[in-house]
């Protein structure tokens, strides 16, 4: 009976520690992230951290990395723009995007690892979604080329406070989202062909991409019911729908969906090394 509490307690505390870790990173990478902007808001560069919480710690866990999400974004003013419009709209589309974040990518993952034949079928949908995501950009690139949409640039905004804008070509997106079609494509060839055993990496590879997406839907759900006015003001004339999917929000889901695909990988390693520590006594 002693010997169970004491491994119980050290499982505690291990998961306590680690928890803390991804909570510290959390807040760091939110902070680097709320520098760099496509376009009106900046990237979140903390999905990879919630995904692996998520994964090594439970549902409970992600959630808990996906409100500290929540939390540095108020705090930090990154969310200044929409709490001088609607403050309660803001806290709770804010809150509620990066807790349901954590929570849905945990429930993904429990549900996904450790079973051959649905390894298969994540696999195949996380592929779909790489292709989706490089489809987005070829699009966006022809447009952006024929002079339908304006080019795509990136704030980056020092500690001093001076900024450096870099803007990206329609063909530049064109080439990228070519490499990500084609790559998800090959994925989904290689899945079906050889039949590998997919377990984590493949929950990893799917709840990576559901974050980011779970992430980004609720902010748009959010914009719909706290602020579909003043989104239609900012559209100018334009489909409202259209200009939240590509002007708000388009690139910085685009980049932060490939971000946590391409990193999945790590991924799977980190929560690797975790369960290896979890399981010592």
């Amino acid at each position: 009976m002693s010997v169970t509490k004491s491994a119980t307690r050290g499982f505690d505390t291990r998961k306590l520690v680690g928890l803390g870790l991804l909570t510290a990173i959390v807040v760091v990478l939110q902070l680097i992230g709320a520098t760099i902007r496509f376009g009106t808001f900046s990237v979140s560069l903390v999905l990879m951290p919630i995904v692996v919480g998520a994964a090594l710690y439970g549902v409970g866990a992600g959630a808990w990395l996906g409100l500290v999400f929540g939390l540095v974004v108020l705090i930090s003013g990154d969310a200044h723009l929409f709490m001088t419009i609607n403050p309660f709209g803001t806290i709770v589309t804010v809150l509620a995007k990066g807790i349901l974040a954590g929570l849905v990518s945990g429930l993904v993952y429990r549900l996904l690892s450790g079973k051959e034949t649905t390894g298969r079928l994540a696999m195949c949908i996380g592929s779909v979604l790489l292709m989706a995501a490089g489809a987005f950009l070829i699009i966006f690139g022809v447009k952006q080329n024929t002079g339908a949409i304006p080019e795509v640039s990136a704030v980056v905004r020092s500690s001093t406070g001076n900024e450096s804008v870099s803007t990206m070509s329609g063909t530049t997106l064109i080439v990228i989202g070519a490499i990500l079609a084609a790559v998800g494509l090959a994925l989904i060839a290689y899945t079906l062909i050889k039949r590998p055993v997919l377990d984590v990496s493949a929950a990893v590879f799917v709840s990576a991409a559901v974050c980011p997406i779970v992430n980004t839907g609720i902010f748009l759900l959010g914009c719909y019911l706290f602020f579909f006015d003043t989104i239609k003001e900012w559209a100018g004339g334009t489909n409202v729908g259209t200009f939240m999917i590509v002007g708000l929000v388009g690139m910085n889901f685009i980049f932060e969906l490939v971000i946590n695909l391409i990193l999945s990988p790590a991924i799977v390693m980190l929560i690797r090394i975790g369960e290896k520590s979890i399981a010592k006594k």
